[in-house]
């Protein structure tokens, strides 16, 4: 049995980190980006240096990938404000729960004012924009047409057969972005990808040919991001792979 995935959101000075403590044991992992922000630059908890955010979200990003295979670990914690698409993403084969801390927003507010942080403005927008916007509910869901939509998707997804093809289509690919090794660049695969679709091929979801190794961020340029379709780098991907996935007609 692989390691659970608690991911506790919600708006600053809610009261993620607390619950966070109060509940992990011995052997439990955190990523709190605010601790590992701190480690990175010296400056005091919950202070960013916006130059190195890029160098944390890489680290969680890694750790996310490796829990993917971990076995010896029991739960790993994930401590953020919002619940991104890329994060949804990289924890879509996972065994994921999302903890919602939602402390009413005057709590938040008063405990901001009783701080003694120095960057009060920011946070009040960032909390403010927590409870105006409707990000409240991290699992979206994406229509989906044929065989495979819904409820079909996620099962599909967290099935024992996928997880384990997932992992023997990493290991091919030396868990390496198939889209960048073509410029001779190697980057690490956070994802594995369908050239053709699921729902317009269902017999090639588990057909190794038709699966690669990509990086979240080639991942992204392969779907057109307001209707969920192909862009032109997906397509060539198809066309490139037809041949030997596509019987003539």
């Amino acid at each position: 049995m692989g390691t659970k995935v608690k991911v506790v959101w919600g708006p600053p000075l809610s009261g993620k980190t607390t619950f966070v403590k109060k509940h992990r044991k011995d052997n439990d992992l955190t990523f709190d980006f605010d601790d590992i922000m701190a480690c990175l630059t010296g400056l005091p908890y919950q202070t960013a240096n916006l130059n190195l955010v890029a160098y944390v979200v890489d680290i969680r990003n890694l750790i996310l990938v490796r829990l993917q295979t971990e076995t010896k670990i029991d739960t790993a914690y994930i401590i953020t404000t919002f619940v991104t698409d890329e994060l949804k993403n990289l924890l879509r084969c996972a065994d994921v729960e999302y903890v919602k801390i939602d402390t009413p927003k005057e709590e938040c507010l008063r405990r901001l004012e009783e701080s003694n942080r120095t960057d009060k403005e920011k946070v009040f927008k960032v909390i403010d924009d927590w409870y105006r916007k409707d990000v409240r509910k991290p699992q979206g869901s994406f229509k989906r047409k044929g065989p495979y939509e819904g409820k079909k998707v996620n099962k599909f997804y967290t099935s024992t057969k996928w997880r384990s093809k997932r992992i023997a289509i990493l290991k091919r690919d030396e868990y390496q972005c198939r889209e960048c090794r073509r410029y001779g660049k190697a980057t690490q695969a956070d994802m594995v990808h369908h050239v053709y679709p699921m729902e317009t091929h269902p017999k090639l979801a588990f057909n190794n040919d038709n699966l690669i190794s990509l990086c979240n961020r080639c991942h992204e340029k392969m779907h057109n991001r307001f209707d969920r379709g192909f862009t032109d780098k997906g397509k060539e991907w198809m066309d490139r792979l037809a041949d030997k996935l596509i019987p003539p007609t």
